[in-house]
């Protein structure tokens, strides 16, 4: 990854440690982006509301993603 796309702010990884926003399928688009990065062990997120988050994390958004159906 090099600077120019790092501080690209469409990307799903950027210098400014972006929020993830968007639809169910974009953010698992985004989060599937994230995982395609050399050397990404994992992805540290949080919620503004905890346990709604969360729940919607896991049956709404990891079902979309490409990288957990691996």
């Amino acid at each position: 990854t090099n600077v120019r796309q790092l501080a690209a702010p469409e990307g799903a990884v950027n210098i400014n440690m972006g929020t993830l926003v968007g639809s169910y399928e974009s953010v698992a688009r985004m989060l599937d982006e994230m995982a395609e990065v050399p050397n990404t062990g994992g992805v540290l997120l949080t919620f503004d509301h905890f346990l709604e988050g969360v729940e919607n994390f896991g049956t709404r958004i990891q079902p979309l993603m490409k990288s957990r159906q691996k």
